[in-house]
């Protein structure tokens, strides 16, 4: 993570120094940890009345603590237990002296989803276009927008308030999700009316604004809150004649949420398209799961590393050296056992400092320090892309590569040269374009300014999956298809390539199999079975070819 953990109510007395590491270490695994760290507080200031000595944790004070108070919900006292025994895990795991307590069978009714029917979501948007204007309230320009938004897109209301005018691309007519629950950031397309109706609030209410400016504004162009969220909803929902069963019974604002994925599946079962095959992609569009690699890598070797009893701490750096650094100043002040490390740059004098004070293994990049790595064969990948293109017939081949680059990238653009040079092709510079970043937005631009060539390429291998399915999609909007008037090659095999249309031809990176060397291997430096000199384990990369990729017809 790198960043500096600030605990808004510090806890006290004995417990307080494990009490806080253990919410820094909650917060560098992604989770937010707000609820957790004010039921922490409250916990060190109970303990106040209690003699802790040492490193022992009194049993009798665990079982006061966690005792069902009076007037209290089951539901509030469960995840007062689950908190405290969390803890209690990780400072037994750091030397305290701790009986766990038995987790108790609680009865707590669980809340069912409140599912509109459709007549019931056009009577809430009927209800919000009807708001009359009140004195410096903006309510009855927002709300309509608002929660068109929320069920056309499936958002979480906090994620609607957070949303800013520069999270928004109107050309491309997609919204950026940035840090939503769990931390995770994603890309949501908007449907051509939805579009044009934020379009128009946008130019209304936006565009002289600041760039980080919120996209919704609340009363006297405040930033909205979830609580005004939930007010104005619940005037639609009266107003549309929808009857509320009481406090805690629903509907609630994030039932919008929840019909939307709803009445998505039913049209998905319209189309006859398998919903078992939809649902990882329902999944990650509304931000349960993440689509790109690295994610499933870290998820990968967290499993891995977990069933071995040693916990895991994801930071990242951002392709930023000085978080780089920061981050791994970080997590050797938390007393990490191993380091599993991308570096961002060939030249890395400040791992060459602690390569022989703690085990590392470098993965996917290439650096001037003699230790472990576990490489993907990113040159033979590279090859394997520009050969299939080259048997399909195609000559007139673009590359859309990463603006900055790295050992992994510089290697896929070699092999590819490679094989166009064994077939006696060259890439001329014009067919060379770099794309700021990774990310769909970029693959799109990318592919427009090859587009704009006087000679148009007839294929195009991006440095990556997501560039790839950009550069479709730019694609498609010029009038043009895939792959009839240009094939395309991405590069990872994210599981959203299997579902992108048409499905995309990319190269296996084999996501599993790499997380169990780099696993092992950091184990047995670990536990000092390996004690050979350091090595370099290069993994074979694998052509999956897919609807994407056709032969030349012009």
């Amino acid at each position: 993570m790198g960043d500096t953990v600030i605990l808004k109510r510090p806890p006290v007395d004995k417990l307080s120094g494990i009490i806080s590491d253990f919410i820094c270490f909650k917060r560098c695994l992604g989770y937010k940890y707000y609820t957790e760290e004010g039921i922490l507080y409250n916990f060190s200031v109970f303990t106040i009345n209690y003699t802790v000595t040492g490193y022992e944790i009194p049993t009798q004070m665990i079982e006061d603590w966690l005792s069902l108070r009076k007037g209290e919900k089951v539901k509030t006292q469960r995840t007062r237990f689950n908190c405290t025994l969390q803890m209690l895990k990780y400072a037994r795991q750091h030397g305290y002296r701790v009986v766990l307590p038995d987790i108790p069978k609680f009865h707590v009714t669980e809340y069912i989803p409140y599912i509109f029917s459709k007549r019931e979501i056009e009577k809430l948007f009927y209800a919000s276009d009807n708001i009359k204007p009140y004195p410096g309230s903006m309510r009855h320009f927002t709300v309509p927008v608002l929660l068109r938004l929320i069920y056309g897109c499936g958002l979480r209301a906090s994620e609607a308030a957070n949303l800013k005018a520069s999270d928004v691309d109107f050309t491309l007519r997609v919204i950026t999700i940035r840090e939503g629950k769990l931390k995770k950031d994603r890309i949501v397309p908007l449907s051509d009316s939805l579009a044009k109706i934020m379009q128009q609030y946008y130019l209304r209410f936006c565009q002289s604004s600041e760039s980080d400016s919120y996209f919704f504004k609340g009363k006297y162009r405040q930033k909205l809150n979830r609580s005004m969220i939930y007010y104005w909803f619940r005037y639609c929902l009266e107003k549309a004649g929808i009857h509320h069963y009481g406090k805690g019974k629903g509907p609630r604002e994030h039932d919008v949420r929840h019909s939307f994925c709803v009445h998505s599946l039913q049209k998905i079962q319209a189309q006859g398209i398998d919903l078992y095959a939809f649902l990882p992609v329902l999944s990650a569009y509304l931000g349960h799961a993440s689509i790109p690699l690295f994610s499933d890598l870290s998820n990968n070797i967290e499993k891995i590393l977990f069933s071995s009893n040693y916990n895991t701490i994801v930071c990242n750096s951002s392709f930023d050296l000085e978080k780089e650094i920061e981050c791994i100043n970080t997590l050797r002040t938390k007393m990490v056992d191993g380091l599993i490390l991308m570096p961002v740059n060939f030249r890395s004098p400040h791992i060459e400092k602690i390569r022989n004070k703690i085990p590392i293994i470098i993965f996917d990049r290439i650096i001037d320090v003699n230790m472990d790595v576990v490489l993907n064969d990113n040159k033979r990948g590279g090859y394997l892309a520009a050969e299939h293109l080259v048997k399909l017939g195609h000559q007139k081949i673009g590359y859309i590569d990463r603006y900055v680059d790295h050992s992994h990238s510089l290697d896929r653009k070699k092999g590819f040269m490679d094989a166009l040079k064994n077939n006696n092709l060259q890439l001329s510079n014009g067919f060379i374009i770099r794309s700021e970043s990774f990310s769909y937005r970029d693959g799109y631009n990318a592919m427009l300014k090859l587009l704009k060539q006087e000679i148009k390429p007839t294929a195009v291998f991006a440095i990556n999956d997501i560039i790839a399915i950009g550069a479709i999609r730019a694609i498609f909007d010029s009038g043009l298809r895939v792959p009839e008037d240009i094939s395309v090659v991405g590069y990872d095999d994210i599981d959203i390539s299997d579902y992108s249309l048409p499905r995309l031809t990319t190269i296996h990176y084999p996501k599993i199999k790499v997380a169990k060397i780099v696993c092992n291997q950091l184990l047995s430096r670990i536990e000092k079975v390996n004690e050979e000199k350091p090595k370099v384990t290069m993994i074979e990369p694998k052509l999956i070819v897919r609807k994407s990729t056709g032969k030349v017809y012009h």
